[in-house]
């Protein structure tokens, strides 16, 4: 099968591409900008495969990506831009204290940012009725995991952790994030898994509030000493974050 994987160099995306070159054997093109959140280290096992390429350019371009496409002539494209506001569980408003969201759960978003992540599904499910374009969409809660960029919760959390700084509190920890192993939710996600026009919740059944993930970092303050590995973790993360450079 060959896949093209829009925003392929980013968290998410670099851990499809990788699961579908070395452990499915497909032909893989990952396009990506690689802005702030890309970074191209992510896909370093891939690097030199016979099955993958990459190729840097945005996909706003027009040109660009007709030209991608007509060349690689892939048999599915997985769009995992993330600038484009692809999908979460966020297109369904607030979760309360109970209960999961559901594939059949009413769309209800309750901000700007999560109501055009609702518009763009609408959007390529309109083209599914209207024009037949078979489609998926995947709607996924919070994923953690290698490579996450290190402004995110966990990682932040983690390697303040270790550094001694002080742990950060959003929203004063009322939020209730469901949260994936990013490299459990790849397999659930294949390109060859759903039918067309088919939706995908990929969630964990343990929520919990951001205070929890606060109270048990103090733990890993005792890790520097106890792991030679904190500092290799520190500097990988810095790798990909722009703002402070490797």
């Amino acid at each position: 099968m060959r896949v093209i994987v829009t925003g392929g160099a980013g968290f998410i995306g670099s851990a499809l591409v990788r699961y579908l070159v070395l452990e499915r054997g497909y032909d893989v093109l990952t396009i990506d900008a690689l802005t702030y959140t890309g970074c191209q280290a992510s896909l370093k096992e891939v690097e030199g495969t016979a099955n993958h390429r990459f190729l840097d350019t945005n996909i706003c371009d027009r040109a660009a990506m007709d030209a991608a496409i007509a060349q690689f002539r892939p048999d599915r494209i997985m769009h995992l831009a993330a600038e484009s506001h692809v999908s979460t569980d966020e297109v369904y408003g607030s979760l309360g204290d109970e209960g999961l969201f559901e594939e059949t759960t009413p769309y209800d978003p309750s901000s700007p940012y999560s109501a055009s992540k609702a518009a763009s599904d609408h959007l390529a499910k309109a083209w599914h009725r209207t024009y037949g374009m078979p489609i998926v969409v995947s709607n996924c809660s919070n994923n953690y995991g290698p490579y996450h960029f290190p402004e995110k919760l966990i990682p932040l959390t983690i390697l303040n952790a270790l550094e001694g700084r002080t742990l950060p509190v959003y929203w004063q920890g009322r939020e209730y994030p469901r949260l994936a192993l990013r490299r459990r939710s790849c397999p659930r996600a294949r390109p060859h898994r759903r039918k067309a026009d088919a939706g995908r919740n990929l969630q964990c059944r343990w929520p919990q509030r951001t205070q929890e993930y606060r109270r048990g970092a103090p733990d890993l303050r005792g890790a520097r000493q106890a792991s030679p590995h904190w500092r290799a973790a520190r500097h990988a993360h810095r790798i990909c974050d722009r703002s402070t450079g490797p």
